[in-house]
């Protein structure tokens, strides 16, 4: 599936992010005891986040070749 608007990732702990451009892009980490491997960008311009990326669609993804 393609990256949507959303309301936001849950909280979590021990996962990777990198700041890019204008965007922050985090991947999973541990929310309570529960494991994830979901893919978050956060757009500082545009307020707004989109979830839903793999490594299969993300150079596709709507709203991410104009980063």
């Amino acid at each position: 599936s393609q990256g949507g608007a959303v309301d936001g990732p849950p909280g979590r702990h021990r996962h990777s992010a990198v700041l890019h451009d204008s965007a922050m892009w985090v991947f999973g980490g541990m929310t309570d005891l529960q494991e994830r491997a979901d893919f978050w960008r956060f757009d500082f311009g545009k307020k707004s986040i989109l979830s839903g990326f793999n490594h299969y669609n993300l150079a596709s993804s709507q709203g991410i070749n104009d980063c």
